[in-house]
């Protein structure tokens, strides 16, 4: 497992979601759009999520939130997320690795749900002098709807 840090959200956007090439952040809007962010209790169940709405239209530019991990470069990785959506535009929530999306949310409304994807960490960057690839793990929200996310998490498969 990767040290994603605070996957759960119980300290709150800011402690290591925090867009770091976007100065600190915790949450980022770009090209207009207007989602906020915010971290919420979770109904089902103790503890906290993190709940994103977006009221733009589709094309309104995202919003995002990310954190860097360090990955071995020939592992292979499975991302998992739990969340649910209401009025959800269909891939407007997504988990990318580097550039690539792992996982993208499908549209609706809907439960709790798990989602996953797998990526090969040397796919989303080149070693640093530590040997480590830095992987950049984003959260995005590109289009219209309200979504909540839990359990955020990097699982190795194959070393």
């Amino acid at each position: 497992t990767l040290p994603l840090l605070d996957g759960s959200f119980e300290l709150g956007l800011g402690a290591h979601w925090n867009n770091l090439e976007a100065g600190a952040m915790a949450w980022h809007n770009v090209d207009g759009c207007q989602s906020e962010a915010t971290t919420a209790e979770r109904p089902d169940r103790k503890g906290k999520v993190l709940q994103i709405t977006n009221p733009s239209k589709p094309g309104s530019g995202y919003g995002m939130t990310s954190q860097t991990v360090p990955a071995d470069p020939e592992a292979t990785y499975q991302l998992s997320v739990w969340l649910r959506g209401a009025e959800l535009q269909s891939e407007a929530v997504q988990l990318f690795v580097g550039d690539s999306v792992v996982v993208a949310a499908p549209g609706g409304t809907y439960a709790w749900r798990q989602l996953s994807g797998q990526f090969r960490a040397s796919d989303a960057g080149k070693p640093g002098p530590d040997g480590l690839v830095p992987l950049s793990v984003k959260i995005v929200m590109a289009g219209p709807g309200k979504v909540w996310l839990d359990d955020v998490k990097i699982e190795t498969l194959n070393p």
